[in-house]
């Protein structure tokens, strides 16, 4: 997991080196192109250190991913006890469970972008706060109010509150990490991070077990403490978010943005002269100022749109990145097709397995197909650094897509033996998890500049949600029309074209800094 710097540590230390400045006021130049002032940060810039500040700094990004899994898989659990709770929950099932992708998409692409422009430490305790905010909130949502609001209303807005800090999570852990690690240990530690979704995950199911266990009788209290429990997490690490300091290279990056020249058009506009040289002191050189002083009511409208783009113009850096970006954003869409459409295939299990649906079944099949997911993180883990991310995720997609096939073909043979089929049903998460689903949130975190990297891969995780949709609204029509078969040969063919997404959009990150990688893309 990552080191991040916690007070103690000044983190931004010899981020100014003496030499560093003439570099970066040649007109033209980018921060990314001079590789000198990052060389203290890929050797390991962080071994004077103690192993504690190193474990608290992993934890602040670690245990916050774990706790946005909890979020986002504790539903789940707390649909089918609210099911026993209210008998009219099922016409708002669809929303209770939507709402919080709807608000991780918004926040994956909001926080993405803010990052970018305010710093990635402000967005990580903003995204903290409404993670907490929102669990908290979902726990404690009653029918009532001013407007009349059912208590199911009341929890899909909370739980969108709750999506938005979810989904700002994911950028910027993942940029946090690859920012302060170095090349021989970043891809490592970056999936160490992401596969705090697995604990999660697993966490989640615990919880609702745990509690349906111990309350039996009072399943009101079950799913709002089950819900409510997703803020301890967070709260535990609030405090040392607060303390850490910003990213190195982010700093950097600024400082340089700040530092360059402004072009002769750029002065021109501002009032100055072609050689860079300011107007008077007293004169109005604001152009939002002079072009008001001189504009009726339409037109400052449009100004003010026009200035308010310009905020936002870091934006027009994703264009010489536009394949990346498709191989990032593409591929995680793909993922999520069949990552999301497994879970549709939950009730099969229960029926071929000979399992009734009860509440107790149904927590306790959870829990299995959680332990038999989390030991894919930590291959993942074990392997990003030797095997390499395309590699990783390449050869991920084809075993995925593999075993889809095989299901397909034999599945009448396959349901007449229980365990064989929910070995192969979970080894699918296995697969998943140990390739494509580590590699999808790993690779948009180093494939892009550090100015537009975590608007990047938020673009890239929300194209995953929207593959989340597309697979479910997809694979459930064909799930009740042509039968199980057909469905698991859709997903076999899916994930192959995962591969071949992967092979021709998506770069090799092994064994190059950030800088390099990044150079390699301005030279191609």
């Amino acid at each position: 997991m990552s080191s991040l710097s916690i007070d103690g540590a000044d983190n931004n230390r010899a981020t100014e080196p003496e030499n560093h400045s003439d570099a970066h006021k040649s007109e033209g130049s980018s921060l990314l192109q001079v590789e000198d002032p990052f060389a203290h940060l890929e050797s390991d810039q962080h071994t004077e250190e103690s192993l504690v500040k190193k474990l608290i700094g992993g934890a602040v990004t670690g245990v916050g991913f774990l706790s946005d899994a909890f979020d986002l898989f504790i539903i789940n659990v707390v649909m089918v006890i609210m099911e026993e709770v209210y008998p009219n929950i099922k016409e708002f099932k669809s929303g209770i469970a939507t709402s919080v992708l709807v608000g991780a998409v918004f926040g994956q692409l909001l926080f993405g972008i803010l990052a970018d422009k305010i710093g990635r430490r402000i967005g990580f305790i903003i995204t903290l706060l409404l993670v907490i905010i929102g669990s908290v909130a979902s726990g404690l949502s009653f029918e009532g109010g001013p407007l009349g609001f059912n208590v199911f209303h009341v929890l899909m807005f909370w739980r969108f509150v709750l999506g938005v800090g979810v989904g700002g999570e994911y950028p910027l852990s993942a940029t946090i990490t690859a920012e302060t690690s170095s090349t021989h240990s970043r891809g490592k530690k970056t999936a160490g991070v992401f596969s705090m979704q697995g604990v999660g995950s697993l966490l989640a199911t615990l919880v609702g077990f745990g509690m349906y266990k111990a309350l039996p009788n009072d399943l009101d209290l079950v799913w709002r403490m089950s819900l409510g429990f997703g803020a301890i997490p967070g709260l535990s690490m609030l405090y040392f978010r607060i303390r850490m300091k910003e990213t190195a290279r982010f700093t950097m990056a600024k400082k340089s943005e700040n530092a360059g020249p402004l072009s002769p058009s750029s002065t021109k506009k501002y009032g100055g002269t072609e050689n860079g040289s300011g107007t008077d002191d007293n004169e109005e050189t604001d152009p939002y100022l002079i072009e008001r002083s001189k504009s009726g009511c339409f037109d400052r409208v449009k100004l003010f749109w026009r200035e308010f783009a310009e905020k936002f113009s870091h934006l027009k850096a994703l264009k010489p990145y536009w394949k990346r970006l498709l191989g990032t954003a593409g591929c995680w869409f793909i993922l999520d097709v069949t990552f999301y459409a497994n879970g549709l295939f939950s009730a099969n299990i229960l029926k071929i397995s000979g399992m009734d649906e009860s509440l107790s079944q149904i927590l306790t099949m959870n829990i299995y197909l959680a332990l038999a997911a989390l030991p894919g993180y930590w291959v993942a883990v074990f392997l990003i650094e030797r095997v390499g991310r395309k590699r990783l995720q390449l050869g991920g997609f084809v075993l995925l897509s593999s075993v889809y096939f095989f299901m397909g073909i034999f599945i009448t043979s396959i349901e007449k033996s229980p365990a064989i089929f929910f070995s192969m049903y979970a080894l699918t998460f296995f697969v998943t998890n140990a390739g494509p689903n580590t590699t999808t949130y790993v690779l948009p975190s180093e494939s892009f500049p550090t100015e537009i990297r975590a608007t990047a891969h938020g673009l890239s995780a929300a194209a995953g949600k929207l593959g989340a949709v597309v697979g479910a609204a997809l694979m459930t029509p064909f799930l009740d029309h042509y039968g199980l078969r057909v469905v698991l040969l859709l997903c076999a063919a899916v994930a192959m074209s995962g591969a071949v997404h992967t092979f021709f959009f998506t770069v090799e990150t092994l064994g190059k800094s950030l800088e390099q990688i990044n150079e390699e893309n301005t030279q191609s």
